[in-house]
């Protein structure tokens, strides 16, 4: 059964401190190994992304007919906007829920959508989403994007197999051409969760490699810190002030971060 999320005008949701229990993992539970493949897994599925959303939602509402879904603009004829249906094209296409979805491409880019909708291809495939996305665009000088929610859709792979959630925030200003961000919030997979407390990136400093806090969870349900620092890509996962083993994740997140990069300058399609 599907959780519909309602819409409703509320600020931006606040990052909150990770909970540290007091009980101590066991040696039996950590299993560093398996934590770092899992690592490696997660990266290599990619962490959401807001235009990433953006192409799959317009690859589905490009097949709307005119009656399915029902716009709330009786006049539109693309696919931004708000609908609410319960309906299927001629094509086999499927719309059910509800969503807005508004995009400015000039002068600046910005990208508004909100999602509660289960949208089928014609191949029985279902598109769920329930959340949020947001993206602020201005060339040459800052870009901003947040991810908040539950995306699946199991032919895109990666994340959007894993029946993830995400809570995602990034913000970055550019000052001639150099690129100083921000990441902050979190991402869950099937298996291991990150959680990301302020973490920089400046193309001017440790060669663009990302630096800060990192709190991963693994199935042990135990939340584990990391400080990437000093430009290492690699760093000691501790415990209540107890190193735990060695772990490296800052190239990959900064392969992460250049793929975002790419995406938002290539522009809209």
């Amino acid at each position: 059964m599907m959780l519909l999320f309602l819409f409703s005008c509320t600020e931006d949701p606040q990052i909150q401190e990770v909970y540290q229990s007091p009980v101590a993992p066991t040696n039996s539970v950590l299993d560093m190994a398996t934590i770092e493949s899992r690592i490696q897994a997660a990266f290599e599925k990619g962490l959401p992304s807001p235009i990433t959303l953006r192409n799959l939602y317009g690859s589905f509402l490009s097949q709307r007919e005119s009656w399915c879904p029902h716009m709330e603009n009786p006049d539109s004829s693309n696919w931004h906007g708000v609908w609410f249906d319960d309906c299927s094209t001629l094509d086999g296409y499927s719309f059910w829920g509800t969503a807005l979805f508004f995009e400015f491409t000039d002068p600046d880019w910005t990208i508004e959508a909100m999602a509660s909708y289960e949208l089928v291809d014609p191949q029985g495939f279902t598109f769920i989403g329930g959340g949020e996305y947001e993206l602020d665009v201005v060339p040459n000088q800052s870009w901003f994007f947040r991810v908040g929610g539950t995306f699946t859709y199991d032919p895109y792979g990666g994340w959007f197999s894993e029946r993830g959630e995400a809570s995602l925030f990034w913000d970055a200003v550019f000052t001639d051409g150099v690129m100083q961000g921000r990441l902050d919030g979190g991402v869950g997979f099937s298996d291991i969760e990150f959680y990301f407390d302020g973490v920089v990136v400046d193309d001017a400093v440790c060669d663009g490699l990302p630096q800060g806090a990192v709190m991963i969870r693994d199935e042990s349900g135990f939340w584990f810190s990391l400080e990437l620092s000093d430009c290492r890509a690699c760093g000691q996962m501790m415990w209540n002030g107890e190193e735990q083993g060695e772990l490296c994740l800052g190239t990959q997140l900064q392969e992460t971060i250049l793929y975002w990069r790419a995406e938002i300058e290539a522009g809209p399609e």
